[in-house]
């Protein structure tokens, strides 16, 4: 009955007579009651909302899911939140995590905001999202981050400042590669009354190179 809460419990069966003197018990079983479905921790990662060059993405239950049951394509989403597009993917699972691996390059998914989706909606009793118990999902469990997998960055992204017509003002900031190995870059679209130096170079693993402006 619902008015057991779940939990570890003990039982044992008691004989009384009507005298209500015990004459005797059985041994006691132990168990647990489960009815709840398996949920989605705030461990989920990306854990900070932003899919970054080292980061994986990871789903992480409060409990043990049923790994056989878990299906890749009708139980396991990966979405660009914007359009609704799904993202090719493979998934891994262990105890309560899941491991989601997008089957794209990452230039695909850059500056994107994706949505993780597990869903079961009952149509395929030999899978879904549920416990070691057989307790299923009953509404969509999403998750969404933004990526941000670029390993060149400024180490400032932000200049303000305040110029009369006709003055010229000049200032630096630093591109910084944080990944492993060499990568180019090459600054474009910017206005008219705005030069940089270099536009383009070559910048080795965790180096920097400098910019100027100059407006």
């Amino acid at each position: 009955p619902d008015v057991v809460p779940d939990g570890n419990m003990e039982i044992r069966a008691v004989t009384t007579c009507f005298a209500q003197t015990i004459k005797g018990s059985s041994v006691i079983i132990k168990g647990r009651i489960d009815r709840s479905p398996p949920s989605l921790l705030g461990s989920t990662e990306p854990v900070d909302g932003v899919l970054g060059p080292n980061d994986q993405i990871i789903a992480h239950f409060n409990e043990n899911i049923d790994c056989g049951a878990l299906h890749p394509l009708l139980n396991v989403h990966l979405y660009y939140s914007a359009t609704g597009l799904e993202i090719d993917k493979t998934i891994s699972c262990n105890e309560n995590t899941v491991v989601v691996t997008p089957n794209i390059p990452n230039r695909f998914m850059e500056n994107q905001v994706l949505r993780l989706t597990f869903e079961d909606d009952g149509n395929a009793p030999a899978y879904g999202v549920r416990d070691l118990y057989g307790n299923r999902i009953t509404r969509s469990l999403n998750y969404e981050f933004y990526v941000d997998r670029n390993s060149m960055r400024w180490s400032d992204p932000t200049f303000q400042t305040i110029t009369d017509e006709g003055e010229t003002i000049t200032f630096s900031r630093q591109i910084l590669n944080s990944g492993t190995f060499a990568q180019s870059f090459t600054l474009e679209g910017m206005p008219t009354w705005l030069t940089a130096s270099p536009v383009n170079a070559i910048i080795p693993a965790g180096f920097t190179q400098e910019v100027t402006f100059t407006i």
